[in-house]
């Protein structure tokens, strides 16, 4: 599903396709980019497209979770094991 970057506002909640919440959006562009901010007391914010996005269901709107995210679990710079995987599909994302 393409999601219409004009339906993106500041406040919406944005999660991942379990319905796990990542954060919000403080902050969006005309030209699909926005900013989302994670916690409360260590703010963490980082950037994302609209054609990230696989649904919008009211205030919620989901985020394909792909390569390294914050948010996505088990990932990332802890990964371990995994980090072959991660390193893989983080390729994927930058092509």
């Amino acid at each position: 599903m393409r999601v219409d970057p004009g339906l993106l506002h500041e406040g919406m909640t944005v999660r991942n396709p379990q319905g796990d919440k990542i954060g919000r959006i403080v902050a969006t562009r005309p030209d699909g980019w926005f900013v989302i901010r994670r916690g409360f007391i260590l703010r963490d914010e980082f950037p994302a497209q609209a054609q990230d996005l696989v649904d919008v269901r009211g205030d919620d709107v989901f985020l394909q979770m792909r390569g390294t995210i914050p948010g996505e679990r088990h990932e990332g710079r802890n990964a371990g094991s995994r980090g072959e995987e991660v390193a893989e599909r983080t390729d994927e994302r930058l092509v």
